[in-house]
């Protein structure tokens, strides 16, 4: 009982009906910790009540998710939207190149005789390309080079716009054309 007496200064009320042994070992038990307690619960302090029992979040982390979220989904319609346009301009640059290697290919095709500036005229965009380059402009020039003999210079140039307040971008191929046959020394064909 002096033990008794050390770890709990109060009074023990007296034993009723036989459960005197198990309140006097319930007496003598040391005082329990935060922590500690039947089945491993026991007494929490305010905060490790509050963090154990907390089964939904709170406003605060709502608000932060939502604008994590938020930034992030902007970020993303941003480079879909980029994406979108440059892949427009890069099908545009893929066209014009196309047409244009398409007019220097007709050119080579066309008989010397009839490549002239009447030629270079009728050359248009096909409708199936005039989609593809808004405001698209097609200009072809044929020109004699002066340094060699038979010889014609052919440049295409492809010009659209997407949009006004930017400049117009344009794609120039050229190449040299002579004739298929030429008259041998001595004057014999």
């Amino acid at each position: 009982m002096a033990e008794q007496a050390t770890r709990n200064p109060s009074p023990q009320p007296p034993p009723r009906n036989g459960e005197g042994e198990r309140r006097r070992l319930l007496w003598l038990a040391p005082p329990l910790r935060c922590g500690e307690g039947v089945g491993g619960r026991g007494i929490l302090s305010a905060p490790e009540q509050a963090t154990r029992n907390r089964a939904a979040f709170t406003v605060a982390e709502c608000v932060i998710a939502l604008a994590v979220i938020g930034v992030v989904a902007v970020v993303v319609g941003q480079c879909f939207v980029w994406s979108v346009g440059e892949r427009a301009r890069l099908r545009a640059r893929q066209a014009a190149l196309e047409l244009a290697a398409n007019v220097l290919e007709a050119g080579r095709a066309a008989s010397w005789d009839k490549l002239d500036r009447q030629w270079a005229e009728e050359q248009t965009i096909p409708a199936e390309m005039a989609t593809l380059l808004p405001a698209g402009k097609l200009v072809v020039t044929l020109e004699a080079e002066k340094s060699l003999p038979h010889t014609r210079r052919l440049t295409v140039e492809v010009r659209w716009q997407f949009d006004p307040q930017v400049p117009p971008q344009s794609v120039e191929l050229t190449t040299l054309l002579s004739a298929r046959t030429a008259a041998k020394p001595g004057g014999k064909s």
